[in-house]
């Protein structure tokens, strides 16, 4: 599966996600805050043959976390037989932040095929965000986003909560929709729950693959933002993505004279500060402070001074 997320996003966050994914406005003194109750992730893979003769083959994996830290981690099944297989990917990258800020991505794809060798296969991928929390004063937030599936692929998000809260759900089945919400939540405890999962399948006669994809930022708005929500000022776009060895950031806007360019690790750490420059294009050779090529794995890319960012893949 190809990690190609490039969306930036137009949300009102506190400032620890502002490295991440997203628009940041200060929460004024007034804001009021949403509270972590719990946080689960979790990522299924599973894959599986059923031969013509012999036994059947199978293989799966699993992670399961209910830490609050960054996650970020991505398994793999290939099962194969003589001139059949199933294959699935599947990851997730989601984040947490002590205002009630959420930020996560995650998404599948799963694939089988038939030859000589067998009658059946099939395989699995499962990726699962739920986010467990609660509000003492009416606090307006904002959701913004997407959801995408494709053949046997599905994904969805709900919200329920208390206090005359009306739950919230959306679900995809090959089409993409996109999330652009404003809540008021009263005070209360609340779920959100975004997943995709789906099969890959394959008979003698057809072969379905299946995907599934989601990108999700969530956050409580401070008084000003409800009022005029925040403005991409020097949104940026990366090219190619992913990106193995040279990449071209191209920025909405001209970037602010004397202003550097910061890559930033998914664990929030900057590894790299290109400039300053000026302009609207630059290039990053995929390397850090020290000149080392950097590890494979999502990285952010913003302007100093700027609260907008995009997320990239780099592999190796």
């Amino acid at each position: 599966m190809t990690r190609t997320l490039t969306r930036s996003f137009t949300l009102s966050l506190v400032p620890c996600l502002a490295a991440m994914a997203v628009v940041v406005v200060s929460p004024t003194a007034s804001s009021a805050a949403i509270e972590l109750a719990s946080l689960q992730r979790s990522i299924t893979v599973f894959g599986s043959i059923a031969p013509l003769e012999g036994e059947g083959q199978f293989d799966s994996d699993n992670d399961n976390v209910s830490h609050t830290g960054p996650y970020d981690n991505q398994l793999d099944v290939l099962v194969e037989y003589g001139d059949s297989f199933a294959q699935t990917t599947a990851f997730q990258t989601s984040f947490h932040n002590d205002g009630g800020s959420i930020f996560a991505t995650g998404g599948f794809d799963a694939s089988a095929g038939v030859g000589t060798s067998a009658q059946f296969s099939e395989a699995l991928g499962a990726t699962n965000f739920r986010y467990q929390f609660s509000v003492d004063q009416e606090t307006h937030a904002r959701l913004v986003g997407f959801l995408e599936a494709t053949g046997l692929g599905r994904a969805s998000i709900t919200i329920v909560g208390s206090g005359g809260f009306e739950t919230y759900y959306r679900f995809v089945e090959n089409e993409r929709f996109d999330v652009d919400e404003t809540f008021v939540l009263n005070p209360g405890g609340y779920q959100m729950t975004i997943d995709t999962n789906g099969f890959g399948q394959a008979f003698e006669d057809r072969e379905s693959p299946g995907t599934g994809e989601f990108e999700i930022a969530f956050a409580p708005l401070s008084p000003a933002s409800v009022e005029t929500p925040a403005l991409l000022a020097t949104a940026p776009t990366v090219s190619p993505n992913p990106v193995s060895s040279e990449a071209q950031i191209q920025f909405r806007n001209a970037i602010p004279e004397g202003r550097d360019v910061e890559i930033i690790a998914a664990n929030g750490r900057a590894v790299r500060s290109l400039g300053p420059v000026s302009g609207a294009n630059l290039t990053w050779d995929t390397r850090d402070e020290l000149g080392a090529l950097v590890p494979a794995g999502v990285y952010f890319v913003r302007v100093q001074g700027e609260t907008s960012s995009t997320r990239t893949v780099v592999i190796r």
